[in-house]
């Protein structure tokens, strides 16, 4: 090997030890974090300065969605409270087929506002004729009027979400949809009261307008 080869794999040894730590430092100290997930075939990527949650001055500090795909777009999400984002972003992406058309699409955590202090969500539906997505206000609100992040049950094509209260009372919804909007197709409210021997449980149900009652001598599950 000539002088000139041997003098020049140095020069490139040293400059991936030089350069290499420099650059993850940079990434690990930075206090505007990035997370990129797909989605379809999209790139949604979260953009979110960390700085304000070191120094408990995040109220309404902004997560900022962005979307490449066959659309470019960038939404600005303000959260109601703490953002969820503070304790991290790798966690704030949940994706299915929310509506059912064969599409997928994704909601974003965003702050503590539901059921129980749970993470509320900002929903977002795929549109196959732009290729972009649009916010879905009700079914965002579903995660705020109930326990976070409702479930997709894909057999029956409906969403299902559930909230506690204390010890003493359960609701749980079924909804189907119709392109971004939830139709609530059961609702189902189980309270107990501890206070009777033996203890009760009336379960309030309303099954497409049509509501029935039931109460229950045993405390078992409904």
């Amino acid at each position: 090997m000539t002088n000139a080869r041997v003098t020049g794999s140095l020069k490139l040894l040293v400059a991936a030890l030089l350069y290499a730590p420099i650059a993850r430092v940079e990434a690990a100290g930075s206090s505007h974090q990035t997370y990129a997930e797909t989605v379809g075939k999209s790139k949604v990527t979260l953009r979110f300065n960390h700085a304000p949650c070191e120094r408990d001055a995040v109220i309404e500090t902004p997560l900022y969605v962005e979307i490449s795909g066959k659309r470019k777009q960038t939404f600005t999400l303000k959260p109601d409270g703490e953002p969820a984002a503070c304790s991290g972003l790798t966690h704030l992406i949940q994706q299915d087929d929310f509506n059912f058309d064969g599409y997928p699409d994704f909601a974003v955590a965003l702050d503590f506002r539901s059921g129980n202090s749970s993470n509320s969500f900002r929903v977002f539906i795929y549109q196959p004729k732009t290729g972009g997505f649009a916010p879905a206000p009700e079914l965002s609100q579903l995660t705020r009027d109930f326990m976070g992040m409702f479930e997709v049950d894909a057999e029956k094509k409906r969403l299902i979400a559930t909230s506690r209260a204390g010890c003493c009372a359960q609701m749980r919804g079924e909804y189907s949809v119709h392109g971004s909007k939830p139709t609530e197709e059961l609702l189902e409210v189980v309270t107990y009261n501890r206070d009777t021997e033996p203890c009760t449980m009336e379960i309030q149900r309303t099954e497409r307008g049509h509501a029935t009652k039931v109460t229950r001598s045993t405390c078992g599950e409904p």
